[in-house]
């Protein structure tokens, strides 16, 4: 599938250069900003160059996921540097044979430099090995959280498939930067990511609003004997609470009361905790401002062993949800 980069970035084995031929071959040069050594260089500028391309090569790999833009860059500099260092090496050649101080330290600069080098295209040629099945992965994954979505009605999984498909992206600009912008699977993957992104990104507005809340004024629906007792005490209570507030009305949206019933163990105190209780969910309707009315939730809560009520009106913080309408939609 990647044969073309594969064999774009098969290097010499790992070592001290013997000749100026240290690598057979190199990434693709592309066209870019590319940062060149200055012209004239004293020697201990040269051996600190040397170093410094040791040094990062030896981790740029770690920028791939990290700094992916200064990643694309080192490989466009990758085959000037490498050409820098075999220019370089050659140019103490003489040195380097008669293992004098000079030739010795342009031979660790240039093993350390090598080094760097070498590592950088060891990573590559894993990544290219590995291409083909992560990028599989990636798609696969996508696909599989793009059916989810529409599979459960729930339009956040194509934030999955969203992100899966930046990661076969991010392989895909990799690609490019060793091969060049003509790579076939490069343009291939490419042309298959653009499609399910613009595919997705419907199919994701389409469920969002098939799926959206539908905001109504909330109506009786409880007709229970003790309904208004507990409207009252639910008005009296929010009153009392958030004094500011012009409540419209206090309704009952639900039908029934519903129960939570458990027995857990406390560990700390070695008993169980028994809980009997019931709850009825209420909405209190009060003016936001002249064009709009705003849907706040209230409970009233009964401890069945013992018939206490307990009525539940702090309910304007973050934990609890709340639904504007227009006000002419409220019927008071």
């Amino acid at each position: 599938m990647i044969t073309a980069f594969v064999a774009s970035i098969a290097i010499a084995s790992t070592g001290a250069p013997a000749s100026s031929a240290l690598f057979s071959a190199t990434p693709l040069l592309l066209t870019g900003s590319i940062q060149e050594p200055k012209k004239e260089m004293t020697f201990e500028e040269e051996i600190a160059e040397l170093r410094s391309y040791g040094k990062t090569y030896i981790t740029g790999w770690d920028l791939a996921d990290q700094q992916p833009d200064d990643f694309v860059l080192l490989v466009r500099e990758y085959s000037k540097r490498v050409e820098w260092m075999k220019s370089t090496y050659s140019k103490y050649k003489s040195d380097i044979d008669a293992k004098n101080e000079k030739g010795q330290q342009i031979q660790s600069a240039a093993k350390y430099a090598a080094t760097g080098f070498n590592n950088f295209m060891a990573n590559a040629q894993s990544f290219a090995e590995k291409f083909s099945e992560d990028y599989a992965m990636h798609m696969k994954n996508a696909k599989d959280a793009a059916a989810d979505a529409e599979r459960t009605k729930t339009p956040g999984f194509y934030r999955v498939s969203f992100h899966q498909l930046e990661r076969c992206e991010w392989m895909v600009t990799i690609l490019v930067a060793f091969n060049g912008d003509k790579d076939e699977t490069a343009v291939k993957c490419s042309k298959e990511i653009d499609g399910l992104q613009a595919d997705y990104k419907k199919k994701e507005a389409s469920l969002i609003k098939a799926t959206a809340r539908v905001i109504v004024d909330p109506e009786d629906k409880y007709t229970g004997g003790d309904r208004e007792t507990h409207r009252k005490a639910i008005l009296s209570a929010w009153k009392k609470a958030h004094p500011t507030d012009k409540v419209l009305k206090v309704a009952f949206p639900n039908a029934a009361w519903k129960m939570n019933r458990n027995s857990r163990w406390n560990s700390a105190t070695s008993t169980w905790q028994h809980t009997d209780k019931s709850y009825l969910v209420l909405a209190v309707v009060i003016q936001k401002d002249a064009k709009t009315a705003t849907i706040y939730p209230a409970y009233v809560n009964k401890e069945n062993r013992t018939g206490e009520i307990i009525y539940g009106v702090d309910t304007k913080g973050s934990a609890f949800v709340n639904d504007d309408l227009p006000l002419s939609k409220v019927k008071v």
